[in-house]
């Protein structure tokens, strides 16, 4: 059983348990800023959305996570948006990818450890040159099946 913390008001999508076949979408609640789930595998993917700051087509956000618990390996990817330009991140990424399930781009940050009681930042910044989502892009779908963007490109085609 599992009991992730996750900044307040945040929006949790799905959350997935990844094993040998992939990513398995699991049962999940949200209580007191956590995600409670129960994994049979010790890697799992907890996906939101969180609000940033926004000044015209600039976009920040800071995501800090407090580890209740010591992680071993701690890897984080940052998507970016279709249709913005110049991700930038701290600390800085060490590669790109495209993501041939989505088709979009990821920058790849460096993996750690993580003690239990540390804080684990980052911070990134991009512009945006067009208001329309990413989930309205054609071509564009999120990799893991039970997330609401997931479910409505299934829906649209």
């Amino acid at each position: 059983d599992m009991a992730v913390p996750i900044p307040p008001g945040v929006q949790v999508n799905a959350v997935a348990a990844i094993g040998e076949r992939g990513m398995t979408s699991v049962d999940y609640a949200v209580e007191n800023d956590q995600v409670l789930f129960s994994s049979e595998t010790p890697a799992f993917r907890v996906e939101y959305y969180a609000p940033y700051q926004a000044d015209g087509g600039d976009r920040r956000y800071v995501f800090q996570w407090l580890a209740p618990f010591t992680v071993g390996e701690l890897a984080a990817q940052i998507q970016r948006p279709a249709y913005a330009a110049g991700l930038f991140s701290n600390p800085a990424a060490y590669g790109l990818y495209t993501e041939p399930s989505d088709n979009l781009e990821y920058l790849l940050l460096p993996s750690l450890t993580v003690p239990a009681g540390s804080a684990y930042t980052v911070q990134f910044e991009y512009e945006m040159l067009s208001d329309e989502l990413t989930a309205d892009t054609p071509g564009a779908a999120p990799s893991l099946p039970g997330s609401p963007l997931h479910d409505k490109q299934v829906r649209d085609g």
